[in-house]
């Protein structure tokens, strides 16, 4: 919903939120245009939100729509693979370490891939899947790697 009164007068520096039913000054809430503010204020637009993200699904919502969208797989589909898996990266068989700066949780494990036919491997930890992203393309690079860190090693023996 729109406020057209500010349009309309754009003196108007006060404004009421049907919702918590203050008056309040214009800053408080959010524009919908030039001269135009959102029916209800920026609290309480925020507090609608997060009824309406945790009635909808929350965070797996995004990301199901995500992973249909890119592997083609659910996200029923995804957790059985976690639970096959033992919540645990397909290639090093350890927990997803990489954590969110935010909140500190660990991330989700990554859909692994194959570039070519798009069919899905397995889930992998964020390093792995760098890994395999990495050596997916260029196979030569493996053991070029092995001969690089197998050299460094020599000239320390």
């Amino acid at each position: 919903m729109y406020c057209y009164d500010a349009h309309v007068n754009p003196d108007i520096t006060e404004k009421r939120c049907p919702s918590c039913e203050l008056t309040m000054p214009v800053s408080a809430f959010y524009p919908a245009g030039p001269g135009m503010y959102r029916a209800y204020c920026r609290k309480c637009t925020s507090a609608k939100r997060r009824v309406s993200y945790a009635a909808n699904g929350g965070k797996d919502t995004p990301y199901e729509q995500l992973i249909k969208r890119e592997y083609g797989i659910t996200l029923d589909q995804y957790n059985d693979l976690l639970r096959r898996q033992a919540h645990r990266c397909a290639v090093c068989r350890r927990p997803e370490t990489a954590r969110s700066k935010s909140t500190g949780a660990p991330h989700r494990l990554s859909v692994d891939h194959d570039h070519v036919t798009g069919k899905v491997r397995g889930l992998l930890c964020k390093r792995c899947n760098i890994l395999v992203w990495a050596l997916e393309d260029n196979h030569v690079t493996l053991a070029s790697i092995h001969g690089y860190i197998e050299d460094f090693r020599k000239t320390f023996m």
